[in-house]
């Protein structure tokens, strides 16, 4: 059946239903019921099709957008002999490592869902140093849910291979 057709027999303009099918025009409730009148359409299900392609395209427009996460110029011009020095040469660095990272993580992660890095005196709880959901991933955040561990010791191997074997009892935490 042509578009012609159809737009005659839905008692619509051939433009109108061509704008329709070509996603130029959004089906409204008079539409949907006479598609349902003369092909049997169902509407909800017309609706439903409908809003799963708008989420898409809006989707789609947020990959492309060439609006990235703000990051501080400070974060930028840090270098990693910086965080070193930091780290070895001030006390209080282990408390407030979280607190960087959960920084960089809330100014280059996308659709964050929870972000938990506990600093101060918190971060001698037991369980991950950090939990981050992301609906996006990033080059740094997996999409998920994902379990970090930072350390401000001079060789992070000793505390990461205790952190892995205590991951592996009890994986859940």
């Amino acid at each position: 059946m042509t578009v012609a057709e159809a737009a005659k027999r839905l008692d619509v303009s051939r433009v109108a239903l061509s704008n329709l099918l070509n996603g130029s025009a959004t089906l409204s409730w008079q539409m949907a019921l006479r598609l349902k009148t003369a092909f049997g359409a169902d509407p909800d299900e017309l609706f439903r099709i409908q809003a799963a392609s708008q989420r898409d395209a809006r989707r789609e427009e947020e990959r492309e957008m060439a609006v990235r996460p703000y990051v501080p110029p400070f974060l930028a011009t840090i270098k990693t002999a910086q965080i070193d020095a930091w780290a070895d040469q001030n006390e209080e660095a282990r408390s407030r490592l979280p607190v960087l990272v959960r920084r960089l993580i809330r100014s280059t992660g996308r659709e964050l869902r929870r972000v938990d890095f506990p600093a101060y005196g918190e971060v001698q709880r037991d369980g991950w140093d950090g939990l981050v959901e992301a609906e996006a991933a990033t080059p740094w955040i997996p999409r998920g849910r994902s379990g970090w561990e930072v350390s401000t010791a001079k060789d992070p191997r000793k505390k990461a291979e205790k952190d892995f074997k205590s991951r592996l009892a009890e994986p859940a935490t």
